[in-house]
């Protein structure tokens, strides 16, 4: 495949064309085969005519050259002629040479200035082992009404197109560029240009199938098709009439490496019928109103060959619909585009549409007023980005993987999807709406879900792990065994629908006061079944007092208790003791009891010892005083 071309050989592009003229020259001189050239040698006339020729009508094994020195002339092909080669001399002024109808010229080589024109029901042949068009900075191929312009070629030859200008010019009847040659390739890294009228029978088109056009910057309307289509990173395909620019390619599809890219100018139509693959600094753009149908997979690559990355843009009131999107690049709604400019995202947003699937490890940002519609899954490792009154349809399932990033930003937002798995990171901003209404459960295994907005799901919400936040409503059953921390401090979580906690659940609730609210709340408008854990933590900042009552949830009825609880301790003989009422769950700021010590066994052994000794001399004294009384 050929590759795109790089700005940094200027030196090479100089001396590329020339090399080219001396290989022609080299070519198509005289020799000792036959070859004869014959000169025109007068102005305005007819091919067909001896006189004008200095040695002879060129027809056959002849190389033509056309001087016509500073006076503007016509020369009009009046017959069906073949030469080897056709040479304008450098420099010459304004000469047309025109194609009279029902009329046909071959050549092997077309060089150097001067307008060909292509009429009515007439062909120009480029025929050779390797053709060769360098038609430079004056020159041209005027394909008018009814013309057709062939280029044909040895199998896998490469046709330089050095400077080339070629124009489509239908009015209502084909005409058309056609490409022959079994793996021939048609382009250079010199840019030529292909523009065509605003007229659906315009054709650009390979015989075989196997053909390539590449480096063309190719505008207007019409059709192209049947040929792999390699835009290189200078050039650039653009749709720019009231009808489509329709383009058919072959099994390889699009390459796109074009700055200028694979583009839609304001108010115009492209229609793909293929693949295309958007690499490298390749930009897919759609001005301002236009329209993108691609009706096939598109694969936006930033594989940074050249630094900068794939980017495709969708301007305001502008649409793209394709197949399977995979983007690793930038993909970007009611943004301005490279070529369409605007002065920034427009009311009306831009519109993508995926008839597939939609894989991003990139990113994808939607401006504002935008609409992204997914028929089958959306895979994210990357990021998406919705801004105010943007819309993500999923007709699949919505999988964030553990690199994802899901974010709406501001308010209007909406996300809805069949189903939704999350292992990485959702925000849900306050006044945006994610929607899971496939009947399914909104899961998450891992990662952040901060819902300050709302989630509504009618299959319920399902955390198997990570965690659970925010200040805003959740519309659906939760069942929790990863993490669920009610609000941002201060702010309520609302559940509209019954909260279950399993054995590996955690409710993490923040106990103080803020500005005189509490510093969180789980609000269930349901039954709450408990148990796992309850994690306290105090609010920085707050200092507990006896008799500070907080309640931690809320709920219509309840069933068990938490088996664990954390954070009841607080220093300084403060503790928070836990009361389950019929409708809440509430922790009260008390403090520790003080505890009567017993004694110590040193002690009370001792005591005892004393006592014993006590008795004793008691009883040593009274038998003393009996033995001093018997005695006397």
């Amino acid at each position: 495949m050929l590759k795109p071309a790089r700005k940094s050989r200027p030196l090479l592009g100089c001396v590329v064309p020339f090399l080219f003229m001396l290989i022609a020259a080299a070519s198509f001189a005289p020799s000792s085969t036959g070859q004869t050239t014959s000169t025109w040698t007068d102005g305005t006339g007819n091919w067909s005519n001896p006189l004008n020729w200095n040695n002879g009508v060129p027809n056959g094994n002849y190389n033509a050259i056309i001087s016509g020195g500073s006076t503007a002339s016509t020369i009009t092909v009046d017959m069906n002629a073949s030469v080897n080669s056709l040479q304008f001399d450098p420099g010459i002024a304004a000469t047309t040479l025109s194609i009279a109808p029902g009329n046909t010229l071959t050549t092997g080589a077309i060089l150097a200035g001067g307008v060909i024109q292509v009429n009515s029901n007439s062909s120009l042949v480029l025929n050779s082992e390797v053709p060769l068009l360098q038609l430079g900075s004056i020159g041209g191929v005027s394909v008018n009404d009814g013309g057709t312009f062939t280029i044909s070629g040895a199998p896998n030859s490469v046709i330089s197109a050095v400077s080339t200008a070629i124009q489509l010019n239908s009015t209502g009847s084909l005409t058309s560029i056609q490409l022959n040659g079994e793996n021939l390739s048609f382009g250079s890294e010199a840019i030529g240009n292909i523009s065509m009228s605003d007229n659906p029978n315009n054709l650009i088109t390979g015989v075989t199938g196997t053909e390539t056009l590449s480096y063309f910057r190719i505008s207007g309307a019409g059709s192209v098709t049947n040929l792999h289509l390699i835009i290189g990173r200078d050039s650039g395909v653009t749709a720019t009439g009231t009808n489509p620019l329709i383009i058919t390619p072959n099994s390889q599809g699009i390459d796109n490496y074009g700055l200028g890219g694979l583009g839609v100018a304001s108010g115009s139509t492209m229609i793909v019928n293929g693949l295309v693959n958007n690499n490298a600094t390749g930009v897919v753009w759609v001005g301002d109103s236009g329209t993108m149908i691609i009706n096939g997979p598109i694969n936006n690559t930033n594989t940074q060959v050249y630094g900068g990355g794939a980017f495709v843009t969708i301007g305001s009131s502008a649409s793209l619909t394709t197949g399977n999107f995979t983007n690793s690049g930038h993909l970007t709604l009611n943004a301005e585009s490279p070529l369409a400019p605007q002065s920034g995202p427009g009311a009306i947003g831009g519109t993508l549409i995926v008839n597939g699937f939609l894989n991003n490890s990139g990113s994808v940002t939607l401006l504002g007023s935008d609409l992204l519609d997914v028929s089958g899954d959306l895979n994210n490792t990357g990021t998406v980005s919705l801004a105010s009154n943007d819309t993500v349809r999923v007709g699949g399932s919505f999988n964030n993987g553990t690199s994802g990033i899901l974010t709406l930003q501001q308010s209007g937002g909406t996300v809805v999807a069949g189903q939704f798995t999350n292992a990485g990171t959702v925000h849900v901003g306050a006044g945006n709406s994610l929607v899971v209404n496939g009947g399914q459960p909104f899961t998450s295994t891992a990662g952040q879900v901060v819902v300050d907005g709302n989630l509504i799901s009618r299959g319920g919400v399902n955390i198997l792990g990570g965690t659970l936040s925010g200040n805003g409503l959740i519309a659906g059953s939760i069942t929790n065994s990863g993490i669920l921390s009610p609000g941002d401090a201060p702010g309520t979580l609302t559940i509209f629908g019954n909260y279950t906690q399993t054995s590996t659940g955690t409710l993490l609730e923040q106990v103080g006061w803020i500005n005189g609210s509490q510093a969180s709340l789980l609000d269930v408008n349901g039954t709450a079944d408990l148990n796992g854990t309850l994690a306290l933590t105090l609010l920085n900042g707050y200092n507990a007092t006896i008799g500070d009552s907080f309640i931690l949830m809320t709920f219509w009825s309840d069933y068990g208790s938490f088996n664990t609880v954390t954070g009841l301790n607080l220093g300084n003989g403060l503790f928070l003791d836990l009361f389950y009422d019929p409708h809440d769950v509430r922790a009260v700021v008390e403090s520790q009891p003080v505890a009567t010590p017993e004694p110590n066994s040193l002690i009370l052994l001792l005591v005892g010892c004393i006592s014993i000794l006590a008795i004793s001399r008691k009883r040593l004294a009274g038998k003393i005083a009996s033995i001093s009384g018997t005695a006397s």
